[in-house]
């Protein structure tokens, strides 16, 4: 179980990467991808409680 959380953590991480490694777009998409970034961290601890 705690294998398929490190798992989850590190895609989500390597998502992040990916993410800042990206130039940036203008307009109100950083805000977007900062609020999906947002769910996908709060979706991660919310399993974690489970």
């Amino acid at each position: 179980m705690e294998s398929a959380g490190r798992e989850h953590l590190e895609s989500l991480f390597k998502v992040l990467t990916d993410a800042l490694a990206e130039p940036r777009r203008p307009g109100g998409q950083d805000a977007q991808d900062t609020d999906w970034v947002i769910e996908r961290i709060q979706d991660s601890f919310d399993s974690r409680a489970r």
